[in-house]
C-alpha cells in the first residue's frame, strides 16, 4: 500500500478515537448532562413540526433521555363505533349431516370352505377382503352380500348404501 494512503488511513482513525473519547460532547450534540454512566438510557428525539414559509414541514429536534428497555408508548385514536340498522340476520337450520362417500368398487368374490362368502373390494387401487361384519376403514359396515349388491351400514347416521355387483358370467360355475 502506498504511504500516503497509509498516512492518510492512520490520522483518520486517530482524529475519529479522539473524538469518540474527548470529553467535549458539544461536538456531538449530546447534551450537557448526559454521562457515560447513562448505559442503559439513549438520546431519542422529539419532533415538533411547523410550517416554514415555503410550506413545507420542518422538523424541530430536541433531545431527550429515554430508558431503551422500556417498549415506547403508542397512544391510538378510539375506533369509531358502527351501528347497525335493520332487523337481525337469521340462520337457516343446519345443513343434515351425510355419511362420507363410498370409495370402494367390487373385484371379486369366492364361498370359504366353511360356507361363508367373502368378497373383495378396491379402493384407491388396495384390494380389501370383506365378509359379512367387516368394518371398513371410513366407518363402514358390510351388513349383507347378496347376489347383485353388497349392502353397507354407515352405523353414526344409520344410513345404508349398496355397491352394485356385476351378474354372474359363465365361468362362474358353482356360485
Amino acid at each position: 500500500m502506498r504511504p500516503s494512503i497509509m498516512w492518510a488511513l492512520a490520522a483518520t482513525t486517530a482524529l475519529s478515537l479522539g473524538l469518540v473519547f474527548s470529553e467535549n460532547r458539544q461536538l456531538m450534540n449530546a447534551p450537557d448532562n448526559y454521562s457515560r454512566n447513562d448505559e442503559a438510557r439513549v438520546v431519542a428525539s422529539e419532533v415538533n413540526l411547523h410550517a416554514d414559509a415555503g410550506g413545507l414541514a420542518a422538523a424541530d429536534y430536541s433531545q431527550v433521555l429515554r430508558d431503551i428497555f422500556k417498549p415506547p408508548t403508542i397512544l391510538l385514536p378510539p375506533l369509531p363505533t358502527v351501528k347497525v340498522e335493520g332487523t337481525p340476520i337469521e340462520a337457516g337450520p343446519a345443513p343434515e349431516p351425510t355419511p362420507p362417500p363410498i370409495g370402494y368398487r367390487y373385484m371379486g368374490r369366492m364361498r370359504s370352505p366353511e360356507g361363508q362368502v367373502i368378497v373383495w373390494l378396491e379402493r384407491q387401487d388396495q384390494a380389501i377382503e370383506a365378509n359379512v361384519g367387516t368394518q371398513l376403514a371410513d366407518g363402514y359396515v358390510v351388513e349383507k352380500i347378496e347376489d347383485r349388491a353388497i349392502e353397507l351400514l354407515y352405523p353414526p347416521l344409520g344410513v345404508k348404501a349398496l355397491i352394485a355387483v356385476p351378474p354372474p358370467s359363465d365361468s362362474d360355475v358353482g356360485w
